[in-house]
């Protein structure tokens, strides 16, 4: 078990780096996944503050999964149907869920903690799939 945050940052390090192996472990399979696969960070999500927290009950983990599960469906389905999804914004977000549903955090903190998260860390993070891809800069070229 990892010890427990004590602090916003804490919080906000240890989401960060269960999301950059969440997306390892999505794109072992399938280095570019597509939108329907990359719905799998959500239960990922789960695992890995299940993990964090040395949870081991399953009764425990099934509660945590549909609690993430059904909070994910009430935000997929309310939003903008032309809205872009951020799937690392999804994962932070069904992290502290998992938290929450287990009564493992305030949710003044996890909000505090995830608008940390957007403003401090690279949230984008599904895009490094492709860094190493060549690419031309046209702009400010005439």
């Amino acid at each position: 078990m990892k010890s427990y945050p004590q602090n916003n940052k804490q919080w906000a390090d240890e989401a960060y780096q269960a999301l950059i192996l969440a997306w390892d472990e999505l794109k072992q399979n399938n280095p570019f996944p597509s939108d329907k696969q990359k719905e799998q960070l959500i239960e990922i999500a789960t695992v890995k503050a299940c993990e964090n927290r040395d949870i081991q009950d399953s009764n425990f983990i099934k509660h945590a999964q549909a609690s993430v599960k059904e909070s994910f469906l009430d935000d997929y389905n309310s939003r903008d149907i032309d809205e872009k999804i951020n799937f690392s914004l999804c994962f932070a977000l069904a992290y502290f869920d998992a938290h929450l549903s287990l009564s493992m955090i305030q949710e003044n903190v996890a909000k505090d903690v995830t608008k940390l998260l957007m403003q401090e860390y690279d949230m984008s993070y599904e895009g490094k799939v492709q860094s190493n891809v060549f690419t031309i800069n046209y702009s400010g070229k005439v």
